[in-house]
């Protein structure tokens, strides 16, 4: 059987110019962190290099002098800047070569869409000597793990999002079940509603004693705000109590889960059904909710009440109402909310209207306000916000609060 080994820390390495131009958006080191946090590894740094062979091998022995645990991401293809197995084998003093397996790999997923690879395209099978080869699910260049002197660990892997979560799921997190012995370091996850982040760190600070060996994080969100513990089990637990506890009306969760995700699921256990009807948002709540794998078990449909008209004439809202209180107010929400709700039949109905601006604001009704309104069988509300921001920011604030309206109503 295998000793276990601790590992105090790693790195990840992300090539590719696209990472540094802002043409592709960089979530290496947000899903390689993730898995190794459920490991107790510390991912201790992320470096993005262009590909570039210098700068890789430079980026590669320098990170190897740190940590025990390396990752390199990215550079595994067939073009003339697909660098990286060159680069780690300068860095490593290893020669690249052939590989049988990965080879009739390649060639049964061209013979599978019935193409013949070019020989820059065969050059994707070519591996490190000496490493451990573990052939790619969903594409072509396989990943590899070097061992190197002093216990160290070295990891080639695809940039491609879909092939590194495939390679993580087949071959890296089946690795670190069996190499590495798990440190006593765990995280707790918290999804907290209505309060910002500066609010949640006072509170937590001015009434407990956080442990010098547990780190806190927190990152606001519209409408809400998640905080992080990672540090020792009974360390943690003591300060989830503290949450549930103070918090307990408003955690969403401790997963870290959408507002969507969770509403969907409660709508699901009890066979309720949800229509939207959106003025200020133009449909962002319902994409929102349709984000969400399975929802057509209870999202029925909405509407996009832009014009007055439309609120009128598919809504069923009041005319006089809306001369009289104007399109942004508590009763044109209440009468949207009830109006989708009766003409799509479903169980809740939820709507929201408001000035996004950057124009169309009065000192009555300001840019920034919106009105949520809710209805099901027994009764329908509306309630009113106020936040600031541009006309996007005023957009996400109001689909979140949206969605959390919901929740508080059904959970």
């Amino acid at each position: 059987m295998r000793t276990k080994r601790r590992i105090a820390g790693s790195e990840v390495i992300a090539t590719g110019a696209e990472l540094l131009q802002g043409r592709t958006l960089n979530r290496h080191g947000y899903t390689l962190g993730a898995l190794l946090v459920g490991a107790g590894i510390p991912l201790l740094r992320e470096t993005v290099v262009p590909d570039d062979i210098e700068q890789i091998r430079e980026a590669v022995a320098a990170a190897l002098k740190r940590v025990e645990l390396v990752f390199v991401t990215g550079g595994l293809g067939p073009t003339e800047d697909d660098v990286t197995r060159e680069a780690v084998a300068l860095a490593t003093g290893r020669a690249v070569v052939s590989h049988a397996e990965a080879d009739a790999h390649l060639q049964a997923y061209f013979a599978r869409i019935n193409r013949e690879p070019t020989a820059a395209q065969c050059q994707q099978a070519r591996v490190l000597a000496g490493a451990e080869v573990f052939m790619n699910p969903v594409g072509i260049a396989p990943g590899q793990c070097l061992t190197l002197e002093g216990g160290r660990s070295l990891w080639l892997l695809p940039g491609p999002p879909r092939e590194l979560n495939g390679l993580i799921e087949t071959a890296l997190a089946p690795w670190l079940s069996e190499q590495v012995e798990r440190a006593d370091m765990h995280q707790r996850v918290f999804r907290i509603l209505g309060h910002s982040e500066s609010r949640v760190q006072e509170r937590l600070r001015t009434e407990t004693e956080i442990p010098a060996e547990v780190a806190v994080a927190y990152c606001a969100r519209p409408g809400s705000v998640e905080l992080r513990f990672h540090g020792p089990e009974a360390a943690v637990d003591l300060l989830t109590e503290w949450v549930r506890e103070r918090y307990a009306e408003d955690l969403l969760n401790e997963t870290g889960e959408a507002v969507e995700a969770v509403v969907g699921r409660l709508l699901l256990e009890r066979g309720e059904t949800l229509a939207t009807a959106e003025s200020c948002t133009a449909g962002g709540i319902a994409e929102r909710v349709t984000d969400v794998p399975g929802s057509s078990g209870y999202f029925v449909g909405g509407v996009v009440a832009y014009a007055n008209g439309v609120k009128v004439r598919e809504l069923g809202v009041d005319a006089a109402v809306l001369e009289r209180e104007g399109a942004v107010s508590e009763a044109v929400a209440q009468q949207m909310a009830a109006g989708v709700r009766a003409r799509l039949k479903t169980t809740w109905g939820l709507s929201i209207t408001g000035v996004a601006g950057p124009g169309g604001g009065t000192p009555e009704k300001p840019v920034g306000l919106f009105y949520v309104g809710l209805a099901n069988a027994e009764r329908a509300c509306a309630t009113r916000f106020q936040v600031n921001g541009d006309r996007q920011q005023i957009r996400d604030h109001g689909i979140q609060r949206a969605l959390e309206v919901l929740w508080h109503s059904i959970r």
